[in-house]
């Protein structure tokens, strides 16, 4: 009886719970999106909705209570009727005087104090059976399959891949002082035989795609509307999976993706610039960063958390090569010492577990953790109480939407990633403003790292860009173009020149990559043997006659 009762709470209580989280949404979203439903006059429109939906979980929870309370019934009658039943029996031996009055007096007290044990029993019973279907629930999503499998074999083949590839660059001959690079920044990004779509209903979005590009480089990806350009970026910062082929990002390099809409947290506005470094406590780098992204709101919104920051943390003055961080050691040491190979060898074998520990500044994290730890154990409790009102603050409503867009850039330059991924960063700007946005981006890839010392920038690895641009004039600026044609599934790279204004693949175009792809066979295979003999035979001696 007490597992069909169950049953039968249990499916009330499945009917009813979604519709107490569409009600709990509904009031959420309908708090979130107060301005809009204001603007459009239709807050009875939203009064409707909610009674109409308050009034199907009241009739649910109707049949909820029904039930429940004739579970809770059941052993309420259960003690008397079983009395009742001993009254009944053994009235005629009391009488006659087979049974004692005693006797019988405490098999009744017997039977009430065990029916009233049982009801307790009975009511853990039912609780306890209602929340099996949740923890079964529960478990089903604890042991769904997961991408962590996918994601190790795929590190480990990035690992070992990069590994291969640094071997081939040892062999190279050591790029110039001036150039400020090592021969780790000389192993490329790949795209291998990527094929990409998101169901096996739906065509190929990418398919044999096979493309490299060197560190340092900015690449804009271009094609018309619905071409795939967002599909592209996602596969490059590994947020999708390719089905088949393979995106070889150097192993040592961290990939950041930013999307076309901002997304920000309900923190303050601190915690959101600084998400990508939480131990980021560099005030002076973060107004820099602000400054030349012109963002005077969120500088004047931080400016009591600047002042707090300053007061509670000495000011120290930023890494130089004497700092002893470990890209400068490593970018500085010779070739084959132990201090560049072995540091490289090293690097390679991270999979994502520690990503601070290649940053510019890693040798200053310790030192902000211990003085973020020391501001939060000193704090009084008015400090405490002022800092929680100021994260209640919304400061998302004053900032314009302009610097919300600008602040998701920002973030991304303070983490300062080597491989920086924008779909559309100038889409949600004016004229003037791309041109701000677009100087920022051509700073912090010569500089390699936005606000970051000029003088140190050989001590930093090449930053690269890829980016969806607005314009011909926009992708101009980019070293290499890879166009996508949607019809074929296509990447491939052109020429500006063989730009259309809507970015569709031009029949030009398409000759032009036919001219390629035939040179690229045995005539390129050529090519690229004689000058890898070049490279590895060494400049050439003082006596020898140069190649015309």
């Amino acid at each position: 009886f007490g597992w069909s009762r169950s049953r039968a709470l249990s499916q009330a209580s499945e009917f009813a719970g979604p519709l107490k989280k569409t009600l709990i949404d509904m009031t959420s979203e309908t708090c979130a999106k107060y301005r809009l439903i204001a603007d459009y006059s239709q807050r009875s429109q939203m009064n409707d909705i909610f009674e109409q939906r308050a009034g199907l979980l009241r009739k649910s929870l109707i049949a909820e209570i029904q039930v429940e309370l004739n579970n809770n019934y059941f052993p309420r009658w259960l003690g008397p009727l079983f009395t009742g039943a001993y009254i009944s029996v053994a009235a005629r031996p009391v009488l006659t005087g087979h049974l004692t009055l005693g006797v019988f007096l405490a098999t009744l007290s017997v039977f009430h104090e065990v029916s009233s044990d049982f009801s307790m029993l009975y009511k853990h019973l039912m609780s306890i059976n209602t929340r099996l279907d949740s923890l079964k629930k529960l478990t089903v999503c604890f042991n769904m399959a997961t991408d962590c499998d996918t994601l190790r074999v795929l590190g480990e083949e990035r690992r070992k891949a990069t590994r291969a590839e640094f071997e081939e660059c040892l062999r190279q001959r050591q790029p110039l002082a001036d150039a400020g690079m090592t021969k780790c920044d000389l192993i490329p990004i790949k795209l291998i035989d990527l094929c990409f779509r998101y169901s096996t209903a739906d065509p190929w979005l990418i398919r044999d795609v096979n493309l490299r590009t060197s560190q340092g480089h900015k690449v804009a990806i271009v094609g018309p509307p619905g071409s795939g350009k967002a599909s592209l970026l996602r596969l490059l910062s590994q947020s999708l999976l390719p089905k088949t082929g393979r995106v070889q990002v150097p192993g040592h390099l961290r990939v950041l993706f930013v999307a076309q809409l901002p997304v920000l947290f309900d923190r303050p506005l601190w915690e959101n610039l600084a998400f990508g470094r939480p131990a980021f406590n560099d005030c002076e780098l973060m107004r820099r960063i602000l400054v030349e992204l012109q963002m005077p709101q969120a500088l004047k919104l931080l400016e009591p958390e600047f002042a707090r920051r300053a007061a509670l943390t000495p000011a120290r003055p930023r890494f130089s090569k004497a700092s002893g961080s470990r890209e400068a050691v490593l970018r500085t040491a010779p070739l084959g010492s132990a201090a560049s190979n072995g540091n490289c060898r090293s690097l390679l074998t991270i999979d994502g577990e520690d990503e601070e520990d290649i940053s510019e500044e890693d040798s200053d994290d310790d030192g902000e953790r211990k003085s973020l730890l020391k501001a939060c154990c000193t704090a009084s409790p008015e400090e405490e109480e002022e800092r929680f009102v100021q994260d209640d603050l919304s400061w998302q409503n004053v900032l314009s939407f302009t610097e919300q867009v600008k602040l998701c850039l920002a973030r991304a330059m303070i983490m300062n990633p080597e491989v920086l991924v924008l779909h559309r960063p100038f889409h949600n700007y004016d004229s003037a403003t791309q041109q701000v946005v677009l100087d920022v981006l051509m700073r912090h890839i010569h500089n390699r790292g936005l606000a970051l010392p000029p003088e140190e920038w050989a001590d930093r690895r090449p930053r690269t860009l890829f980016f969806t641009p607005e314009s011909r004039s926009q992708a101009k600026l980019a070293d290499v173009v890879w166009q996508i044609d949607h019809s074929a599934g296509a990447v491939f790279e052109v020429a500006v020149e063989e730009l259309s204004p809507d970015f569709v693949p031009t029949k030009n175009g398409e000759f032009a990559r036919k001219l390629r792809t035939a040179w690229a066979g045995p005539a390129m295979e050529d090519h690229q043997k004689t000058w890898k003999s070049v490279q590895a035979s060494g400049p050439p001696s003082r006596g020898a006659t140069p190649r015309r």
